[in-house]
């Protein structure tokens, strides 16, 4: 259910609510208008005439007073809501759960959300929030616009018995290893301490569970293009780092990706094992020069028949990673062509890009680093393949086709709590 402030200074809403009913009187919806307990709910009976599960039915609005406006997926969650103004001891404002959560923000915001996943476990499958709610209590957001879009600083509290590890952010500065990040990635992590950053944005985005799904994909797509396990691929990386998509031509094109790291102590060994990994896949280490850059490729060697040829045969070489090392950064890539928009980068970075800085405009530091989406070309170039691009077409759709680009952060956490934020930054009007 969603509760929106109705102030004269607001009284614009308010014509676009009864905007929004005259439409669905128009495009003949069969509304009935009830009076319970003193207040009008307004609701659109299900068009088939059948019983439909919460969830499923059209919204439902109801008027307290001259001050609220009520919104909710079913009439019976507002016939809930106005007996429990009605009994104030029944209201979520006078739960434990509730004022523990809302107490770790300033007293006045513009919105909060609350989700206590518990209680969510039994209204949903209990197999998608099992986890969560062993693990957490709940989830509360502090809800800020500004004049690029919309900010939630968010808290995850530990469940009752469960201590979560405690974890400062390592980063005040910007990431040096972004500067190999094209400005047209439409996808990049930047941070310190990988292990921490995965460990961190994992737990922070894991109750948007489409987000989580996005983002474990992305992940098991780059370990299959390089057969190599995320140990492998991440936890040694202890020092800054940078991830970025490299947009395909193509629609239905597999993106490329560029990973770069500040060499450490232990970065040539991990090279050396990379090699090694390379090597037991029957790939060829192959030195050549790029750009006047020194490369290393992982390739494919493979013959093919020509019979224009004069020894028969063609040899084939399929380039499936590169990696260089510029300065006191290791760079990583799926291709040829993303390892020279990497050394190309420094003309143009993303970390210089008006998107990727507003983007981060609004998010605090010290912090644990920073994953952001371009979302308009995540889900042009994603189309099925991604859950998130498809659950956005499908359900959130109007109210992601305003989103111009979001950012998630962690800012560490405690043995109760984890603190982070998600910018939603919206496209101009």
């Amino acid at each position: 259910m969603f509760a929106s402030d109705r102030q004269p200074r607001c009284s614009s809403g308010a014509r676009i609510f009864a905007a929004f009913w005259q439409k669905q009187a128009i495009a003949g919806a069969n509304l009935t208008f009830e009076q319970f307990a003193g207040v009008k709910i307004i609701y659109s009976e299900n068009p088939t005439g059948t019983n439909s599960p919460i969830g499923t039915q059209p919204p439902a609005m109801a008027l307290v007073g001259n001050r609220f406006v009520l919104f909710a997926n079913h009439p019976k969650v507002l016939r809930d809501a106005i007996n429990n103004v009605q009994a104030p001891e029944l209201g979520l404002s006078n739960t434990a759960t509730y004022e523990r959560a809302i107490e770790q923000f300033p007293k006045r915001q513009m919105g909060v959300a609350f989700v206590n996943f518990a209680a969510l476990s039994g209204l949903l499958d209990k197999t998608q929030v099992a986890d969560l709610s062993q693990r957490y209590e709940s989830l509360a957001a502090a809800l800020k616009f500004d004049r690029q879009g919309l900010l939630a600083d968010t808290v995850l509290l530990a469940a009752s018995g469960q201590t979560l590890p405690t974890a400062k952010p390592p980063l005040d500065r910007s990431v040096g290893a972004l500067k190999f990040i094209p400005a047209t990635s439409p996808l990049a992590a930047g941070g310190e301490d990988l292990r921490q950053f995965r460990t961190e944005i994992a737990q922070g985005i894991e109750p948007y569970k489409p987000l989580a799904e996005f983002v474990d994909r992305l992940q098991t797509d780059l370990e299959a293009r390089w057969s190599l396990q995320p140990e492998d691929l991440f936890d040694w990386v202890t020092g800054e780092f940078a991830l970025g998509m490299v947009a395909p031509i193509e629609r239905k094109a597999v993106p490329d990706w560029i990973f770069v790291t500040e060499r450490k102590s232990n970065t040539s060994e991990q090279l050396a094992r990379f090699d090694e990994i390379a090597g037991d896949r029957g790939l060829s280490i192959v030195a050549l020069t790029l750009d006047d850059q020194a490369v290393t490729t992982w390739t494919k060697l493979s013959t093919e028949a020509n019979s224009r040829s004069s020894e028969g045969v063609d040899l084939k070489a399929e380039v499936q990673g590169v990696r260089a090392s510029v300065g006191k950064y290791e760079i990583l890539a799926t291709s040829v062509e993303a390892m020279r928009q990497a050394l190309n980068a420094h003309s143009e970075p993303i970390t210089e890009s008006e998107n990727f800085e507003q983007a981060i405009a609004a998010l605090d530091r010290p912090n644990d680093g920073y994953l952001y989406l371009d979302w308009p070309t995540i889900e042009r170039i994603s189309g099925d393949r991604i859950p998130l691009a498809r659950l956005a077409r499908i359900a959130a759709k109007p109210v992601l086709e305003n989103v111009r680009s979001l950012t998630v952060t962690s800012y560490g956490s405690g043995p109760t709590l984890q603190r982070g934020a998600v910018y939603f930054r919206l496209k101009d009007t």
